[in-house]
């Protein structure tokens, strides 16, 4: 049986109790954030702004015709990971000399990116006969850097 409000009547105490307790039960969801919900739907503890993600900091850039030993260079300690954005125009493109498994090991033309997680000094090793770009990027743990700051 359904009951119906007449004009004027006002709603019976158990809709009100019910009402009440969604919204206590919602406040305790958005206050106690469980998950972090809170700070994902205002952006919480960052002045309001939607958290950034840290930027891909640029190491260097490398290009040839032919194969090649590239210049050393340095991934920063702090880093997560690191990429090379790479093209190729024929034959074949391998990039090694880090880890256990190539940067790139792919056939051409094409372009892509290949990722790593060693830090410390690099060189990588390019085998191909054709055109060929790298461009290096780090992405570095601010909060990281951040925790090694504090402990000096």
């Amino acid at each position: 049986m359904v009951e119906v409000l007449a004009p004027g009547r006002a709603w019976p105490r158990s809709a009100m109790t019910s009402m009440a307790l969604v919204l206590v039960a919602a406040a305790a969801v958005v206050g106690g954030s469980p998950y972090g919900i809170r700070d994902r739907l205002w952006h919480v503890g960052n002045g309001g702004a939607a958290p950034a993600a840290a930027p891909w900091q640029d190491v260097v850039e490398l290009q040839g015709d032919a194969s090649a030993i590239a210049a050393p260079f340095t991934i920063n300690r702090h880093a997560v990971e690191w990429r090379v954005q790479w093209s190729c125009e024929y034959g074949h493109l391998l990039v090694d000399g880090v880890g256990d498994r190539p940067v790139v090991d792919t056939p051409c033309p094409k372009s892509g990116t290949g990722f790593a997680t060693h830090t410390g000094p690099a060189t990588l090793h390019v085998t191909t006969n054709g055109r060929w770009t790298l461009k290096v990027q780090q992405h570095v743990d601010p909060a990281g850097k951040a925790a090694q700051k504090e402990t000096m």
